[in-house]
């Protein structure tokens, strides 16, 4: 059975990545609240740093093994998921290869983060 804060992780960490999904493939309207060049990128790696941090958590309250890796992948998979979603599945969001590279430099980061702060 699971333990409370496993469910409360894992409750937490699938609401984050429901609200991911649909800010990725919602017509936004192209708003911006930050108007300088590649600010999106920025969004897209502080998102996606918290996508990891979130699931590495969930995963490592579940006893799972190499849970930071397992949450990389996942975190990675799930980003270019969305990026070819909206390709494929919208009329108003666009492909970007630096989306999915600015997913990889946030997943990247909060990764080296995590394993230097937790044992």
């Amino acid at each position: 059975m699971l333990k409370p804060k496993s469910n409360q992780f894992i409750f937490l960490a699938a609401v984050y990545s429901a609200v991911l999904v649909f800010l990725s493939l919602a017509d936004l309207d192209g708003d911006s609240p930050v108007s300088f060049n590649h600010a999106d990128k920025i969004a897209h790696a502080f998102a996606y740093a918290g996508f990891f941090w979130l699931w590495a958590l969930a995963f490592r309250l579940l006893g799972l093994a190499q849970f930071m890796l397992k949450a990389g992948l996942v975190s990675m998979a799930f980003g270019i998921i969305l990026e070819f979603s909206q390709l494929y599945l919208t009329n108003t969001r666009f492909f970007d290869p630096l989306d999915m590279l600015a997913n990889a430099c946030g997943i990247g980061l909060s990764f080296l983060v995590m394993r230097m702060t937790i044992k």
